[in-house]
């Protein structure tokens, strides 16, 4: 019994220790420039006098987008604190082109690739509690919850090939989600002190944060506005990633086909400013 008179009185005077702390909330938006994850070389050339092959692409990673961000912090003293932060990444994406021309007959082929991410980040806050102008330090940890890359493309061809009329356009998407990714965060900032109540962030900031999905499916799939999931088959539509790819399994078509599993790079840099509520008082 003693001990649990113990634990509750530890508890009451933590809680006590925590309302006489002061604590905050902060409502930002960012853009992070991502690591180079998709790279490839611009290509034209002339495989003879009737055909001739354009590839464009763009230099990028999917993790350059946008960053929205909620966190609420606690400041244990002047000079230390705790944060939970909330954060949303959307994307921009990378987008490539394909183009082979031959005599009579064109094909092209536009296509993109895209990150998306919920995430929870804990982290710490180190600070020289100053008046007006107060830097801060902030590290923790990247929680992805609830990750996806997505990708899309637009296949058109025109024309006549080997005397025969082809004309079509399919266009295409598919989803790569599940799993959930942990990586690394870390910031440096400034506070401008609006009032005591309120003030004005800004920082720099690292995101570290790989994401390997667990499944993929079809979203869109028409050809030349026609529907073509409808009679397609699980296979067709849905797959699961694999650490080990056996070539020799026969994977019937009532059950989701099987990939390789791949690793896609989130991890950007970026600034990121927005407002700081503090409640009870100023650091």
């Amino acid at each position: 019994m003693k001990k649990y008179n113990v634990l509750l009185l530890a508890l009451l005077l933590m809680a006590g220790a925590l309302n006489a702390q002061k604590y905050y909330a902060r409502l930002g938006v960012g853009v992070g420039l991502g690591l180079s994850y998709y790279t490839d070389q611009n290509v034209d050339r002339t495989i003879n006098s009737n055909i001739s092959d354009v590839s464009e692409s763009k230099s990028g990673s999917i993790g350059t987008g946008l960053n929205i961000n909620l966190a609420g912090g606690w400041m244990l003293s002047k000079y230390f604190g705790v944060e939970l932060g909330l954060s949303e990444f959307i994307g921009f994406g990378v987008k490539t082109k394909y183009n082979m021309t031959q005599t009579g007959y064109q094909q092209q082929f536009d296509d993109k690739y895209k990150g998306m991410s919920f995430q929870i980040i804990p982290a710490l806050v180190v600070t020289p509690g100053l008046e007006k102008l107060n830097p801060y330090g902030r590290f923790g940890l990247i929680i992805g919850v609830v990750n996806s890359t997505n990708y899309s493309y637009t296949y058109t061809q025109t024309g006549n090939l080997g005397g025969k009329a082809t004309t079509g356009v399919e266009k295409y998407k598919d989803k790569d989600h599940g799993g959930v990714a942990i990586g690394f965060a870390a910031a440096i900032g400034a506070d401008y002190n609006l009032s005591e109540k309120l003030s004005l962030y800004a920082e720099i900031n690292m995101n570290g944060l790989n994401y390997s999905p667990k499944k993929g499916k079809v979203v869109e799939w028409t050809l030349d506005g026609v529907d073509q999931m409808p009679s397609a088959s699980k296979k067709d539509l849905e797959w699961e990633y694999v650490k080990k790819l056996d070539d020799q399994v026969s994977i019937p078509s009532t059950s989701p086909d099987q990939y390789l599993k791949e690793t896609a790079l989130l991890t950007n840099v970026g600034i990121s400013v927005g407002l700081k509520f503090r409640f009870g008082g100023s650091n």
